[in-house]
C-alpha cells in the first residue's frame, strides 16, 4: 500500500507540471451580458422599493448553470443546475458571501426584471478542485443565465456595528463603546440581564433581539458562541497556575517555567505574540480568554499559526477540565460523552500522544494540528489530480485514463501497477483508491476492501 500510494503521489507530483496548460488564468473577471430587460434603472422607484441590486440587497433570482464555451476544462455547454427546474426562485443576501464569488459580484448592478448571461472565471467560481461530482472539474470557467426576480432593501443590523472585533457575540466594552459614539445613555446592567440569557458575559447572535440583518454567523461559529461556565472556571483554574506571582498577568518567564516544569518545548515567543494583543510583553485573563475581543479585533495578518494558536489554546483549555495543563484520556471521555463520540477517543490519544505518556499536552495537539494541515493540502493536490486524469468526468478512473495520464510524464502501465492501484479489482480506480492513505476515511475504506478481497 505504501509503495502504491508513493507512487501515486510522484505520478501526481509529475501531473502537476502540466496543470497550468489547460488551467484558466485568474486574471479574468466576471463578464455580463444583459439580453433582455431594462439595462439601466434607478436604485429605487417612487415608492423607494429596490429596482437595482446593491450591496447586502437581498435578491430572488432564476439561474440555469452551464460549463461556458470558454473554458478550458469541461464539457463546454453541460447543464449543471437550474433553479428553473424546481420551479422555485432561490433568495440570497449579495455580497455576504452566501453564493460563488462571481456570482456575488456579477449581479450588482442588474435590474428588476433583467435577463443576463454571467460568464464567471475558474477563480470566482470553483477554483482549482472544482465540483467533479457534479461534473466541473478544476479550472471551469462557468456560464449563469440569470433573471432578477424580486429585490428587498438590506435588512438593518445594529448588531454588526455593535460588534467592532466581528467574533458574532457582544462584550460590554463593545456595546459601551457603541452607545457613547451613539450619544445614548443606556443601563448595561439591565440589558445584560435581559439579553446574556447563558449568562456567559456575552450577547451572542441568537441571544441579541435587536435587529441583525439577514446575515448569520458561520455554523461553526454557531456553535462556539461563547464558552460555558465550566470552560471558563477551567481556563481560570489554568491561567491562575501559570500566573505564579498571582499578579493578574503571564509574562514570558511564566509561560517558560510552566511548559519546562512538564519537560515540555514550546515556541514561547509566538503563544505570547500571539495572545498578548496589546503588546504590553503580559497576557492578561481577558487576552487569554478571548485575545481577540481583548485586542480589539486587531489580529496581526500573516502569521498563519498566530490563529491556530489561538483556537487551539481555548479549545485545550476546554478540554483540560483540572487545569493541569495536559488533558487525560478520562477528561477527553468526559468530553466527548456529551456528544455521544466517546468512541473517538482511544484514535485521538493513539495520534496525538506522541510520548505515550498517557496525557495529550498543548504541544502534542498543535504537531498534530500541523501534521493534518500537511496531509489535507497533500489531499486537495490529489484530488486536482484525480479530476484532470479523470477526462470523462464519470468519478473514476479506466485502466486507459492512467494509462494515458503516466504517459504524459514519461512512463508505461504495467499489470503489476494496475493491479496495485485497482483495488477492489472493478476495473476502475476510485477517488478512495488513488488519494489511499491521505483520503478522510481512509482507515474505513481499507479495512472494507480488506474484508471484500
Amino acid at each position: 500500500m505504501t509503495c502504491r500510494l508513493g507512487t501515486m503521489v510522484w505520478i501526481a507530483i509529475a501531473l502537476l507540471s502540466f496543470l497550468p496548460i489547460c488551467m484558466s488564468s485568474k486574471k479574468g473577471e466576471v463578464q455580463v451580458t444583459v439580453y433582455e430587460g431594462p439595462k439601466k434603472c434607478k436604485p429605487s422607484d417612487d415608492k423607494s422599493k429596490p429596482t437595482k441590486v446593491l450591496m447586502d440587497h437581498t435578491v430572488s433570482f432564476h439561474f440555469t448553470i452551464t460549463i461556458d464555451e470558454s473554458s478550458a476544462q469541461g464539457i463546454k455547454g453541460l447543464k449543471v443546475e437550474s433553479s428553473r427546474d424546481k420551479g422555485v426562485a432561490p433568495t440570497f443576501p449579495i455580497g455576504q458571501g452566501k453564493v460563488i464569488p462571481g456570482l456575488d459580484q456579477g449581479l450588482i448592478g442588474l435590474c428588476k426584471g433583467a435577463k443576463a448571461y454571467l460568464v464567471i472565471p475558474p477563480h470566482l467560481a470553483y477554483g482549482d478542485i472544482g465540483v467533479p461530482k457534479n461534473g466541473v472539474p478544476g479550472g471551469t470557467a462557468l456560464r449563469y443565465d440569470v433573471e432578477i426576480i424580486e429585490i428587498q432593501p438590506p435588512v438593518p443590523n445594529e448588531f454588526k456595528k455593535i460588534d467592532f472585533n466581528k467574533d458574532w457575540k457582544l462584550s460590554r466594552d463593545e456595546a459601551e463603546k457603541y452607545f457613547s459614539q451613539e450619544g445614548k445613555q443606556v443601563d448595561f446592567d439591565g440589558l445584560w440581564a435581559a439579553e446574556d440569557q447563558d449568562k456567559d458575559g456575552f450577547i451572542s447572535w441568537e441571544e441579541f433581539s435587536g435587529p441583525k440583518g439577514s446575515e448569520e454567523p458561520p455554523k461553526q461559529q454557531q456553535q462556539q458562541q461563547g464558552p460555558s461556565q465550566s470552560e471558563i472556571d477551567s481556563a481560570r483554574q489554568l491561567f491562575s497556575k501559570i500566573d505564579t506571582n498571582q499578579d493578574g498577568k503571564i509574562s514570558k518567564e511564566e509561560l517558560s517555567k510552566n511548559f519546562e516544569s512538564k519537560g515540555k518545548q514550546i515556541d514561547v515567543d509566538a503563544l505570547l505574540k500571539s495572545q498578548d494583543t496589546d503588546k504590553d510583553g503580559l497576557i492578561s485573563w481577558e487576552e487569554f480568554i478571548n485575545p481577540t475581543a481583548a485586542g480589539g479585533g486587531q489580529q496581526q495578518q500573516g502569521d498563519p499559526r498566530q490563529a491556530e494558536i489561538d483556537q487551539m489554546m481555548q479549545i485545550f483549555a476546554r478540554l483540560d477540565a483540572n487545569g493541569d495543563g495536559k488533558i487525560s484520556k478520562e477528561e477527553l471521555t468526559e468530553n466527548f460523552k456529551a456528544a455521544g463520540k466517546e468512541d473517538l477517543v482511544d484514535g485521538i490519544f493513539a495520534s496525538d500522544d506522541k510520548d505515550g505518556d498517557g496525557f495529550i499536552t498543548l504541544e502534542e495537539t498543535m504537531a498534530s494540528k500541523q501534521q493534518q494541515a500537511a496531509q489535507k493540502a497533500q489531499y486537495e493536490s490529489m484530488m486536482q489530480i484525480f479530476a484532470q486524469t479523470d477526462t470523462n468526468q464519470d468519478g473514476k478512473i479506466s485502466k486507459e485514463e492512467l494509462g494515458t495520464a503516466l504517459k504524459a510524464v514519461g512512463q508505461e502501465m504495467t499489470d503489476e501497477f494496475w493491479d496495485e492501484s485497482d483495488l477492489d479489482k472493478d476495473g476502475f480506480v476510485s477517488v478512495e483508491e488513488f488519494v489511499g492513505d491521505l483520503a478522510p476515511n481512509a482507515g474505513k475504506a481499507k479495512d472494507s476492501l480488506k474484508d471484500e478481497l
